[in-house]
């Protein structure tokens, strides 16, 4: 469930960027790796406190590892549907 909304929610912020930035492929190639990189924070946080029995940092590495793949299958499908113009959209 949480990779649908995390799916939903980045085609969203990919619009409005791709929509009102001046240069959106630019303010992209900056927003995405730290939205990415925020992504982490939380199963970093669960590795360090161990609040969930059973969480090992294999455990975290492999949530970690699958964020990767989302972001990568989520970026590619935005660029196929929402591709980011050559010139900015004038609105």
């Amino acid at each position: 469930m949480l990779t649908a909304v995390g799916i939903l929610g980045g085609a969203l912020g990919w619009a409005f960027v791709r929509r009102r930035a001046s240069h959106p492929r630019a303010l992209l190639l900056k927003i995405v790796p730290i939205v990415l990189a925020v992504s982490f924070v939380p199963d970093v946080l669960v590795g360090t406190s161990r609040s969930l029995t059973g969480t090992s940092w294999g455990a975290v590495a492999a949530l970690n590892s699958m964020h990767l793949v989302v972001a990568a299958v989520g970026l590619t499908a935005y660029l196929r549907v929402l591709p980011i113009p050559r010139r900015p959209i004038a609105i």
